[in-house]
This record gives C-alpha cells, structure tokens and sequence, in this order.
C-alpha cells in the first residue's frame, strides 16, 4: 500500500536496532558533553589568566603612581623647602640690620609675591634707617656745638654712674685727657674724698 513496507520486523532485530540507536545518541550526547566541558574549562582558565593579568597590570599601575607620586612629592618638598630656605635667609639678614635683600626667582607664585614684600620692606626700613641716623647724627651735632659752647664745665653721668658725656671746658678744669673718662665712673674725674 503506498511506499510502506508491510514487511514485519521480528521483535529481537527491532529491539537491537532500538539499543544501537540509544547507544549512538548516548555516546553522542557524552561526546558533546564532553566537548562542552572542555570549553567550559577552557573558557574558565582564560578567565582565571585574564583576571591574574589585569590584577598584576593595576598592581604595576598602583605601584608606578605610587612612584611617581613620591618623587613629585618630593620634588615639592625640595622646591618649598629651598624658597623657605631662601627667605629664612632674607629675613636673618634684615634681621641684622641689612636691608639691601635680594629674593630668588621661585617657581611657586605665592613665595614669589612673599620675596617682593620683603624686598619691598627692606627698601623702606633702609630709607627710615638712612632718614633716622640722619636725623640722630645732625641732633648730636647740635648737642655737641651746644655743650661745647657752654662756658662752663658740664659732665653728664648716666643712671648707673657712668660718665657719659664731658665737654672741653670740664676736661681742662679737671685735668683729664680729652675722652678718657667716658663709660668709666666718677673716680675718673675726681678726687674721692671731696
């Protein structure tokens, strides 16, 4: 009837083409089992090399910015600490009376700022300096013309006893050298018992 076979197939023969069937898909099945298996492993060692390599690529990574980061650092340092250097030295030097400073040239704007207001500074107390000696000298001139004016003699003791100023007319009456009785007491002038 049709394309069909009507021939019958005895139970046995059918039965061992069945087992056949079943062991070829089995072995199929455990074939293909295997061969994912063998992926999975593989695609698992490439993950486990994969993450070892980018944990060593950023523990190179944190270590080099940590380098680089400690030498700019200490670059930094070095750089502060030569303005602070240089600057303490400017302010020793104003501090001793020298006003005529230079600052270096820094690579920081602010110490650079700093080192300008002291040059500026030691300009102006040079000028009060120079105006206030002025001042001092030309006062002690006149002192000087005033008591060397006076016919009489003059000789001013300081509150500790020292002789501090004799004019020419208290040297000739006391028989002193001129000048030798400054900064020394009144011994140096007179006789003790009067």
């Amino acid at each position: 009837v049709g394309g069909w076979s009507t021939r019958s197939v005895p139970p046995a023969e059918s039965a061992q083409r069945i087992g056949d069937s079943y062991a070829r898909v089995r072995d199929a099945a455990i074939q293909l089992r295997d061969a994912k298996l063998e992926q999975i492993n593989l695609a698992a060692a490439n993950a486990r090399n994969f993450t070892q390599f980018m944990v060593e690529l950023l523990g190179t990574l944190a270590l080099l910015l940590l380098c680089v980061g400690i030498i700019t650092m200490l670059r930094l340092v070095r750089v502060v600490c030569f303005q602070v250097d240089d600057l303490t030295s400017v302010v020793e030097k104003m501090s001793g009376g020298d006003y005529d400073v230079k600052c270096k040239d820094a690579s920081i704007v602010e110490f650079n700022l700093l080192g300008r207001h002291l040059e500026n500074m030691g300009r102006q107390l040079s000028t009060l300096r120079d105006t206030n000696v002025e001042r001092i000298m030309a006062e002690q001139r006149r002192t000087t013309a005033v008591l060397d004016s006076i016919d009489d003699g003059l000789v001013i003791f300081s509150d500790q006893g020292v002789i501090e100023r004799i004019n020419a007319v208290a040297e000739r009456q006391l028989g002193v050298e001129p000048d030798a009785t400054i900064g020394r007491g009144f011994e140096a002038i007179g006789d003790e018992s009067i």
